[in-house]
């Protein structure tokens, strides 16, 4: 039996470590996947290119301004720009008028002088 104790405390760690891990991961769902901070921002930004699709859909807890922007030279263009929103689901693609890759974001500000929890998905597809 003393030969098997090694192995079985080393068995019992593991097992602690599995549990608390999953004890963890349930109590972080329905947590914000983002923290945007009192007159911060936050952006996720890709690379797409024209015939690509971005089809996004978010959610705050508070409403903030939201624009998907891009740079062309100096210029910065805000093809969508909306203010104060608490969630929208759309789609954006580029304009044939650009070659070749372009980074794109997707940006949200928070006018709060408070903390405002974000949930966001997108994917690119093709069109």
């Amino acid at each position: 039996m003393m030969k098997y104790l090694p192995k079985l405390v080393v068995m019992i760690g593991i097992l602690a470590v599995m549990m608390s891990g999953c004890a963890a991961q349930q109590s972080q769902e329905g947590e914000p996947q983002v923290r945007i901070q009192p007159s911060g921002i936050h952006e996720e930004c890709l690379e797409i290119v024209p015939n690509q699709v971005v089809v996004y859909s978010f959610q705050t807890s508070r409403p903030v301004d939201f624009n998907i922007h891009y740079h062309r030279g100096e210029e910065v263009l805000y093809p969508v720009s909306e203010q104060n929103i608490a969630s929208k689901d759309g789609e954006f693609m580029l304009g044939q008028e650009i070659e070749g890759p372009q980074g794109t974001c997707l940006m949200w500000e928070n006018p709060h002088n408070v903390y405002v929890n974000l949930n966001v998905e997108y994917t690119v597809r093709d069109q």
